[in-house]
């Protein structure tokens, strides 16, 4: 059974979730307003435009924030289980030992100072050259995940094929689910021409971004779950379970985005279609999060294969 106390397995989960959470609408934000928003944006009147600039660089720092403190904690949190210590002075001070003797410290310290020059890159004002930079450090920072979680723990070729793994799994996510929040808010102030361009240049991406985390999830899943014994038997396959569930929702929101109510912007009533996405996306950020939270949740658990 996990323990449910803060410093105890579920907690730790939780924030482990609510980091790589923020990590990947850093990162999605930011490729937002480099791929998608610059054509959409053009069609806009400047004071539109200009609204949508100022909340996006508002969305930018609160995820940069969280990302920033949940990954402070998840570090202090960690640090402390694995020195054996509750009291917040003593979790202070195990971090550095953390830091300087596992690679799991050294990671996450790697991807808070990742997520600190992002930062310093985004102070200025908003450019492509800056936003590409600031783009590969927050995609840097998401992918060390992948030498975070259960791919870390396993040896031989099994962890090299479940590290790569990861590491695509991480940045699709980040690609997809990262950008959700930004598309909502575009959409919450964009008129309809521009709403549409905007899901017509988000939509391939994130169709390939599916792909690529469906083949992710199920090689993990070969690898992790350990048969149908595992799915059913561990706690580590129900989790799993869950997050396929939650998985196929999201695909469903998304198909009905993409088929159903994207051709209605160019009907009779785009306005009313344009609010009506702008709803639905705001579903399909929230399931993204529960995923990733769930994530969070299996990475704390023993795989099924190994029990």
């Amino acid at each position: 059974m996990p323990n449910f106390g803060i410093a105890g397995g579920l907690g730790l989960a939780l924030v482990r979730g609510i980091s790589v959470a923020a990590c990947l609408a850093v990162l999605g934000t930011i490729v937002f307003q480099l791929i998608v928003a610059p054509p959409a944006l053009a069609l806009m009147d400047a004071s539109l435009a200009a609204r949508f600039v100022w909340r996006w660089r508002r969305l930018l720092w609160t995820s940069l924030a969280i990302a920033a403190l949940a990954g402070a904690l998840w570090l202090l949190l960690a640090s402390g289980r694995m020195a054996g210590v509750t009291e917040p002075g003593a979790m202070v001070a195990a971090v550095p030992l953390v830091i300087q003797h596992s690679r799991f410290g050294a990671m996450l310290a790697t991807r808070l100072g990742l997520l600190a020059g992002a930062s310093i890159a985004l102070t200025a004002r908003p450019h492509p050259n800056r936003l590409v930079l600031a783009a590969s450090l927050a995609g840097a920072a998401a992918a060390l995940q992948a030498l975070v979680g259960h791919a870390a723990s396993v040896g031989g070729a099994l962890m090299d094929w479940l590290a790569l793994s990861t590491l695509f799994h991480v940045l699709a996510a980040g690609l997809w689910l990262g950008q959700l929040p930004s598309l909502w808010r575009f959409l919450a102030d964009a008129p309809p021409a521009a709403a549409s361009l905007a899901l017509r240049r988000f939509s391939p991406l994130g169709a390939a971004c599916v792909l690529v985390l469906a083949a992710t999830a199920l090689a993990q899943g070969w690898g992790l779950v350990g048969g149908l014994a595992g799915a059913v038997g561990t706690a580590y396959g129900w989790a799993d379970l869950a997050k396929l569930s939650l998985f196929v929702v999201l695909l469903a929101i998304a198909a009905i985005n993409r088929f159903a109510l994207m051709p209605k912007l160019e009907a009779s009533d785009p306005a009313a279609a344009r609010r009506t996405l702008c709803r639905s996306v705001m579903v399909e950020t929230a399931v993204g999060l529960a995923i990733i939270l769930v994530a969070g949740i299996l990475a704390s658990l023993p795989p099924g294969a190994g029990a």
